[in-house]
C-alpha cells in the first residue's frame, strides 16, 4: 500500500480543451497574478482552528484537479477513491461533503484509523503531521491537556471534530515507549453541554500514550 497513488487524472485535457476555446495566444493580456498559500499552509490552517470553508473548498479543488469538475460530488469521488487506495473498508464510510457537517457522512473509528496508519508511511507525512492541532500548543487543542504537569502536553498530534450532539478525536500519539501510535474515537449522542465525555476521550488517550 506504500505506492503510488496515480488515478485517471484528466487535468491536462481540461486545460488543453480551455485553451483551445479561448483567444489565440497573441491577442492574450496578462490582467493580475495572485500566488496562492503552499497546500501544506492551507492544510495547516484548516486543521488547526478546523476551518470548515477551507475543507469545502478543498473537496471541490480535488473534484476540479482530477475530474474537471469543480463540485462537490466530483470531490468525493476522488476522495472515496484515495480511501480505498489505502485500505479502508469501503462499508466502513459514506462521505457526503469535505467538512463532515452533514448528518449523510458516516465513517467508523477503524476507517479513520486504518487511513491514519496508511498516512504514517507516506513520504509526505511529516508535512501532515505538523499541519495537526497539538496538545496542550495549539489549534483546537491548544486548551487540552495543557496542564504544566501533564504527560502528554506536545505529545499528541489529533484533529478534534463537534457537531451537536457528536464529539470526535483522532490522529497520532507519542507513548510511553516512545512509539507514535494511531488512535480515533468517537462519541455520539453526549448530553448537550456536558463535558463527562471529553473528560473520558481524553483519558482514554492518557491510557493508549501510557504502553510501553
Amino acid at each position: 500500500m506504500n505506492g503510488a497513488y496515480a488515478p485517471d487524472r484528466q487535468s491536462l485535457e481540461c486545460v488543453a480543451q480551455a485553451s483551445a476555446n479561448g483567444q489565440p495566444e497573441a491577442k492574450r493580456r496578462m490582467l493580475a497574478v495572485h500566488t496562492s498559500p503552499r497546500l501544506a499552509d492551507d492544510l495547516t490552517y484548516t486543521f488547526k482552528v478546523s476551518q470548515n470553508l477551507h475543507a469545502e473548498l478543498m473537496l471541490r479543488n480535488l473534484g476540479a484537479a482530477f475530474d474537471c469538475e469543480h463540485t462537490q460530488s466530483a470531490g468525493v469521488a476522488v476522495v472515496k477513491e484515495y480511501m480505498l487506495h489505502a485500505g479502508v473498508d469501503p462499508h466502513d464510510f459514506k462521505l457526503y461533503d469535505g467538512s463532515g457537517l452533514s448528518g449523510h457522512d458516516l465513517v467508523a473509528p477503524r476507517a479513520l484509523a486504518r487511513f491514519l496508519a496508511y498516512v504514517a508511511a507516506q513520504p509526505w507525512f511529516a508535512a501532515y503531521k505538523a499541519a495537526l492541532p497539538v496538545a496542550g500548543v495549539d489549534g483546537s487543542l491548544g486548551g487540552r491537556f495543557a496542564a504544566a504537569d501533564s504527560p502528554l502536553k506536545g505529545r499528541i498530534f489529533a484533529k478534534t471534530g463537534t457537531l451537536s450532539e457528536t464529539r470526535a478525536l483522532s490522529g497520532y500519539v507519542v507513548a510511553a515507549s516512545g512509539q507514535t501510535l494511531v488512535f480515533s474515537i468517537l462519541v455520539d449522542d453526549h448530553l448537550p453541554g456536558a463535558p463527562a465525555d471529553r473528560a473520558v476521550m481524553d483519558r482514554m488517550v492518557e491510557l493508549i500514550a501510557a504502553q510501553n
